[in-house]
């Protein structure tokens, strides 16, 4: 996830203010959209369309943008001006990326290396805080939280390893299987239909699968019942075709 700034006295700029409510929510989103897409404050065509939800009186918010200076036309959409002024720039985010994914790799690393390999005193800082036990309370537990081994045993059917040979990301296997041991029954086809879209989000597609929801995430949440977003492009073409069967 990338941020975006923006200032605390967006609401009360000139330039906003002349360009209204609608054009200033435009603007915002746009912003949100370049920081999101690391695309360097460039917006495309597309981009537009999708963020005025493909309405008539959409068209014109972007005039309003570029004829205040917040945007400036480009080949193939436009640019929000002093983007990169207050955001970084897409490279130094992926290079931070990549250097927070290397510290939480060597972390790993460093967390399971054995004992006989440590020193005297990191062991005995290792145990020096008493780690506390929880005791379960009577009654605190939901019933359909305290699975059995064999519920989870159960789990373990050919319908769960069809959803694992399906899911793009095969983590905690254990996990996934307790979450689908609490849905009863497992809405098997439901959840299979939703991934043949849900595996070409771009979320899912980027930096090798890493902001694919775990396996149990996925289950627990419920998350085959997402809302399908809409295909920009196809809705393009429609329109495109509306308009040339009404001429």
């Amino acid at each position: 996830m990338a941020w975006v700034k923006l200032d605390d006295g967006f609401y009360d700029n000139p330039k906003i203010l002349a360009v209204g409510l609608a054009a200033a929510g435009l603007y915002a989103a746009a912003l949100s959209y370049a920081g999101r897409k690391l695309t360097d404050g460039f917006v495309p065509d597309v981009a537009v369309w999708m963020l005025t939800g493909g309405e008539e009186d959409g068209a014109e918010l972007p005039k309003f943008l570029v004829n205040h200076g917040l945007w400036t036309v480009v080949p193939g959409g436009y640019q929000i001006h002093d983007f990169l002024e207050y955001n970084p720039q897409a490279s130094k985010v992926k290079s931070d990326r990549a250097a927070a994914k290397e510290r939480m790799r060597a972390q790993r690393s460093e967390n399971v290396r054995p004992n006989n390999e440590r020193s005297s005193a990191e062991v005995r800082e290792m145990f020096a805080t008493p780690v506390p036990v929880p005791v379960p309370v009577p009654g605190s537990v939901p019933e359909r939280e305290n699975l059995s081994l064999a519920t989870l045993a159960c789990a373990s059917t050919s319908e769960f390893d069809e959803f694992w040979k399906a899911y793009p990301r095969r983590i905690d296997k254990k996990k996934a299987q307790r979450a689908w041991a609490k849905l009863r029954p497992p809405p098997l086809k439901a959840i299979l239909d939703a991934l043949t879209w849900q595996r070409d989000l771009p979320d899912w597609r980027k930096d090798h699968g890493d902001f694919v929801p775990y396996p149990a995430t996925y289950l627990n949440g419920r998350r085959w019942e997402d809302e399908r977003p809409p295909d920009p492009m196809a809705a393009m073409v429609a329109r495109f075709k509306a308009e040339e069967a009404a001429r």
